[in-house]
């Protein structure tokens, strides 16, 4: 991860699956589309969720 994209991901807060609505997962798999809004332009699925898209 550079720089940019770790303080992006902590601006935008907490990480939350847009699948099952998960906070508590042990890994995520975090899209940011633009990092000087991540607010607005950053997505998670949980690991397990990511699995069960995937297949």
């Amino acid at each position: 991860m550079t720089i940019d994209t770790t303080a992006a991901l902590a601006a935008a807060g907490p990480l939350v699956c847009a699948e099952c609505g998960d906070q508590d997962a042990t890994g995520y798999v975090v899209t940011i589309l633009d990092t000087r809004d991540p607010k607005r332009t950053r997505t998670e699925v949980c690991t397990d969720c990511h699995a069960e898209i995937a297949d």
